[in-house]
């Protein structure tokens, strides 16, 4: 089956014209992972500022120089043409990309869009809500892939891309996922020590592993595990790694 990926220019267009509509607090993409949610964000910000050329656009990512490095490269390495200036908080380019916590870099006092990535982990929080409380943008758009908190509310238009959509354009085949049986998953020890187990009875490829935290305390005691089991590891937090030396570690093997 040809891969169609017509679907990611639908949603921009629906995202962003439910945006300009005025009739929403805020309008919302909620993507499965796989749906390419950083290139349809890229065609949203073609198209507005194809119709505004002059506007002031803020992209906040996730609290972590990674994360908005990556968006950065993502915007190098599009898959669309682009047809706007961007660059960090620091720049002078039409559309900035960077962390909440870094805001203050941001010379400007008014802005006409805020695209919020990874949405649902901070849009709400303080921060952030300062943030748009104090640049005051006219339209404001929410980019996850885990949208409960904004659902069944009237305030926000959101535009779902299900896994199964996906299936139907060829994107993937399939989605697969193991579940281990985990008698206590507040233990960290014992929650690693069941998903390795669970790997080693499927013949999983455990050579290099990502595993992802609920919270820093959770991750030092994980990481303490997988020492103590004999395997080498990196730890990335934003406590322990502000500048990603543990994730390029882990990159470069």
């Amino acid at each position: 089956m040809k891969t169609d990926y017509s679907y990611q220019d639908k949603a921009a267009n629906i995202v962003l014209q439910s945006s300009l509509s005025g009739k929403y607090t805020a309008s919302v993409l909620a993507a499965c992972p796989g749906a390419g949610k950083t290139t349809i964000s890229q065609m949203i910000l073609n198209k507005y500022t194809k119709m505004f050329p002059s506007a002031r656009i803020l992209v906040l990512t996730e609290g972590k120089n990674v994360l908005k490095n990556q968006y950065l490269s993502e915007l190098d390495n599009s898959h669309v043409e682009i047809g706007f200036t961007y660059g960090g908080f620091d720049s002078d380019a039409q559309v900035r990309v960077g962390l909440p916590q870094s805001i203050n870099q941001l010379t400007w006092d008014k802005i006409d869009m805020i695209l919020v990535d990874e949405a649902h982990n901070f849009f709400l929080a303080d921060m952030v809500q300062k943030i748009v409380k104090k640049l005051n943008p006219t339209y404001k758009i929410l980019m996850t892939g885990s949208p409960t908190q904004f659902n069944g509310k009237n305030e926000y238009a959101i535009h779902y891309i299900a896994a199964e959509e996906l299936m139907q354009h060829g994107v993937f085949s399939s989605v697969s996922m193991d579940v281990a049986r985990c008698i206590d998953k507040k233990n960290p020890w014992r929650a690693m020590e069941a998903v390795l187990v669970a790997a080693k009875q499927k013949r999983d490829d455990t050579s290099k592993m990502m595993v992802a935290c609920p919270t820093i305390e959770y991750a030092e005691k994980v990481r303490d595990y997988i020492e103590y089991i004999g395997l080498s590891v990196s730890l990335s937090t934003s406590a322990n790694d502000k500048d990603d030396t543990e994730i390029q570690k882990f990159k470069n093997g």
